[in-house]
């Protein structure tokens, strides 16, 4: 009679909690991976959107923000990450959902970008001043991707 080798055998991994009660990953995040700027750009996205908390809940004119179904799994929302990072370090990155216009109550694939946090703080201003939007642009231009460059120093507002 053979003996077992239980070595071989590989205890799963726990599941996981969702973050909010509605964000999930599709596959299990290891803790190197919960160390990722994707991943943590997209738990602070999660809890600006569906915390208890009002001080943390994220609020434009009043109404509350949040973000599109399938960005609610993690490795979603990684997969637009990898593609609309451009990998520069050495300096805070975040999301933004106000990059046409700060009225946009969704984050999702279509109005999203990652930005540097000072540029993500300008546009949330009501008032933008279009030289001041070029200038971000211009000083963090090796940090945004090129088509987030264009739209921030294209003339959105009808000036020239």
């Amino acid at each position: 009679m053979s003996k077992i080798n239980y070595s071989l055998w590989e205890v799963p991994p726990k599941p996981q909690k969702k973050i909010q009660g509605i964000g999930y990953s599709s596959t299990y995040v290891t803790k190197e991976e919960k160390k990722s700027l994707s991943y943590r750009i997209w738990h602070n996205m999660i809890n600006a959107c569906y915390s208890q908390s009002d001080s943390i809940r994220e609020k434009q004119n009043g109404n509350f923000v949040s973000c599109c179904n399938s960005w609610h799994d993690y490795r979603k929302f990684q997969k637009w990450f990898d593609w609309n990072y451009n990998g520069v370090q050495g300096i805070s990155m975040t999301i933004t959902r106000c990059l046409i216009s700060n009225a946009n109550l969704v984050y999702n694939p279509n109005n999203s970008a990652i930005v540097p946090v000072e540029i993500n703080s300008y546009l949330k201003k009501d008032n933008r001043d279009v030289d001041k939007l070029k200038s971000l642009a211009e000083k963090y231009h090796p940090y945004i991707t090129e088509d987030i460059y264009e739209i921030l120093t294209e003339d959105i507002y009808g000036e020239e």
